[in-house]
């Protein structure tokens, strides 16, 4: 075989290039996240590349055949690899198997054999033009399998692009904006595809899809792992959703159900409610109970068994506080209804139950009789909330809940007492009423969700039926995935969504009290050499330990963010210039004089900060601007210094 030098070969050399830093970024990181789909992509888009270097360098047209064959073997795969990534990215969709892998692969394995047989049948390529003109330029005539093979790369690239298209409806925010990057990226190589299949090409017989498909795998590729798009989806599904035991739907403005977990499609496997649907359209008395947003709803589902659900919706709300949808928590209630229900019936069956079902039940539970004493009590109940059980027996609750139910360490603790009294007076029911406990000496908290209901029989009262349920590790883990949403993951501070929540309030007391608010605004020097010289590890070493040194020099009130990259923002309340002065100063001095080790080198860290003071006609936008444009001053007059915004 003969090569020549063409600018077309470069081309595709620099795209093969560029395509293997695809491949070296996800090979490093494909041990954090599920990406060997995308990882796959990206080597076929390398095959692809590499081959076409051989084929734009071939000087006869039997070596571009050859290499043209081989191009195939990454070409085909590239759309379907995607398509396999997207089924399940940023949120799992289908459990993938073999029967869908090998489905979605078939098409590509045919369209290789096809091309390799093309001497045998002649319907993948008919003929070879030669272009005037040039070196060694010829246009294939393409067959009939040759289309096979484009359209299905085609579609498997546009049900890529829905996918994501579907994802940036469903999301807003900043996961909207990161679904249209990924739309974009994944976009680009359908454009110059179409220009090369309908022979727009600008480069005659240059086949462009190569580089369109490489520099569009830099964008994919930049999107998942640099910007860390939609990390914090899958945190909170896997935290606060996916593992818990009760159904949880989401259902957004339009009265659509846009999530659901899978204890939710579990208690729902009857009705055939599925992502997308209207919930208005809804016929089943259980599924119809989504329509009621504003008090809990307990339906009885009849079948083969009677089921008891208790819906439970909770608003929820957008940054800007408005209305963003609801989301129900479904709680199967079967086992504590049938437990009741057999109570009804019989009161001789009292101990047999209790000792055989509830017992063993984590729901706290006890029996009241009419006289509201105490006849039984389980062992979550009485060892979780009430004490000892045997003290327990035969005491009147009323004088248990005024005397051993402290009302100071229960939020709104008389009213809820009171209430729960009253219910006992007036025989109603009670259902799920939460109480938060705080003990003042360990500032522990606990959540009760509690429900009371009368034991009839026949026409008559004959006691009462308590239910304790311990909800604080939900609340826990909702309280910590509002703490992750405003939190940097590297240095522990608040991170740029924190900053404006939290300095929106200072900002605005300091405009209402016409008091004196700073800020400071700095960014460590020559951060990216340190980067490039020691690596990411060493340089997240160094910025953790900087920002430790800062804090160190704020005080309780001041609130301290990391604004993006290696841009921080400190907010100082009730502090004029020279006081705001004095503290970045303070900061300064402590970095500078800290040099911090990696490996056998010290690297003395030195601040460029911008220093700003609020004014009558500032929002907070212009403050941090103005603090923005004196640190970038302070950079330009030499960095390590500080600047005062006049």
């Amino acid at each position: 075989m003969h090569f020549i030098a063409t600018y077309e070969a470069y081309l595709f050399l620099a795209s093969f290039l560029v395509s293997l830093l695809n491949i070296h970024i996800l090979w490093w990181k494909n041990h954090e996240k599920n990406l060997i789909w995308l990882l796959l992509a990206m080597v076929s888009i390398a095959v692809y590349n590499f081959f076409a270097v051989l084929d734009a360098a071939s000087a006869e047209l039997s070596s571009r055949i050859f290499w043209s064959k081989l191009i195939y073997f990454g070409a085909v795969n590239i759309t379907p690899f995607l398509l396999l990534f997207f089924i399940n990215y940023p949120h799992k969709r289908v459990q993938l198997n073999w029967k869908i892998i090998f489905g979605i692969l078939i098409v590509p394995a045919a369209s290789i054999a096809a091309v390799m047989t093309n001497d045998f049948h002649h319907l993948f390529w008919t003929g070879f033009v030669p272009i005037s003109g040039t070196i060694n330029g010829y246009i294939f005539q393409h067959g009939p399998f040759y289309w096979i093979a484009v359209g299905y790369a085609y579609l498997c690239g546009i049900a890529a692009i829905l996918l994501i298209y579907e994802d940036m409806r469903r999301f807003s925010g900043i996961y909207r904006s990161q679904s249209l990057w990924l739309l974009i990226s994944a976009a680009f190589p359908l454009v110059f595809s179409l220009i090369y299949d309908f022979r727009l090409n600008p480069i005659p017989g240059m086949d462009i899809l190569p580089i369109g498909f490489s520099f569009s795998g830099l964008g994919l590729v930049f999107s998942v792992v640099f910007l860390r798009m939609f990390d914090l989806v899958p945190v909170s599904r896997n935290l606060l959703v996916e593992n818990l035991q009760d159904g949880v739907v989401i259902i957004d403005n339009q009265s659509r159900v846009v999530d659901m977990n899978p204890a939710a499609r579990k208690l729902f496997n009857r009705g055939g409610i599925k992502i997308g649907d209207d919930i208005e359209k809804f016929e089943d008395r259980y599924l119809s109970a989504l329509r009621n947003q504003t008090e809990q709803t307990e339906v009885i589902i009849q079948g083969a068994g009677v089921s008891h659900l208790l819906f439970i919706p909770s608003q929820l709300l957008n940054e800007t506080g408005n209305k963003a949808g609801i989301m129900f928590i479904i709680r199967d209630m079967t086992e504590i209804r049938l437990v009741e229900q057999a109570l009804h019936q019989s009161q001789q069956r009292y101990q047999s139950l209790i000792e055989d079902v509830l017992d063993i039940s984590t729901v706290g539970i006890c029996i009241l009789d009419k006289d509201f004493n105490l006849v039984w009590v389980n062992q979550a109940g009485a060892i979780e909330w009430l004490g000892n059980r045997e003290k327990l027996l035969n005491q009147d609750i009323r004088k248990i809940l005024l005397q051993d139910f402290s009302s100071d360490l229960i939020e709104n603790g008389e009213r809820l007492i009171g209430e729960i009294l009253m219910s006992y007076h007036s025989h109603y029911f009670m259902d799920d009423v939460e109480i938060h406990f705080r003990n003042q000496d360990t500032l522990v908290d606990r959540w009760l969700l509690y429900s009371s209901r009368p034991i009839t029989v026949g026409f008559f009262t004959g006691g009462r039926i308590e239910q304790f349920i311990d909800i604080t590790e939900q609340k826990l883990l909702q309280n910590k995935i509002e703490l992750l949403a405003i939190t940097d993951e590297l240095t522990g501070i608040y991170n740029r969504r924190g900053l404006m929540e939290f300095s929106r309030h200072d900002f605005n007391r300091a405009r209402r009290t016409n008091t004196q608010l700073g800020v400071i605004y700095f960014d460590i020097d020559y951060f990216k050499e340190m980067n490039d010289k020691y690596g990411h590890i060493q340089g997240d070493a160094v910025l953790s330990e900087t920002i430790r040194q800062v804090g160190s020099c704020l005080r309780d009130m001041d609130t301290f963010a990391r604004y993006g990259g290696d841009e921080f923002v400190i907010l100082v309340p009730d502090a004029d210039l020279r006081q705001s002065v004095e503290i970045a100063q303070r900061i300064q001095k402590v970095v500078s004089s800290a040099p911090i080790r990696i490996g056998e080198d010290l690297i003395t860290v030195n601040l460029s900060l911008g220093i700003a003071q609020i004014r009558p006609q500032d929002s907070l936008t212009s403050l941090l601007n103005r603090a923005d444009q004196a640190m970038y001053r302070a950079k330009q007059a030499g960095r390590g210094r500080l600047e005062v915004c006049d």
